[in-house]
């Protein structure tokens, strides 16, 4: 902070700038993730989780519907 001051910059401001595109950033990627978008970050469209595997577990029919 001292390095800041002498520098005639505002160290919490800095930080609240920082702090502020971060949060930013994360808003971002998760919207991204919810439209199915964005950087492959994240899930992929499909939710699969290996070779055939989805998040899901499959209904069974047990013939009483």
């Amino acid at each position: 902070m001292q390095r800041a001051e002498a520098e005639a910059r505002d160290p919490e401001e800095e930080l609240r700038q920082a702090v502020s595109r971060a949060v930013l950033e994360g808003v971002v990627t998760g919207y991204e993730m919810t439209r199915g978008g964005g950087n492959g970050r994240g899930h992929s469209e499909d939710n699969s989780h290996g070779e055939g595997a989805t998040a899901k577990k499959p209904k069974i029919d047990d013939g009483l519907g």
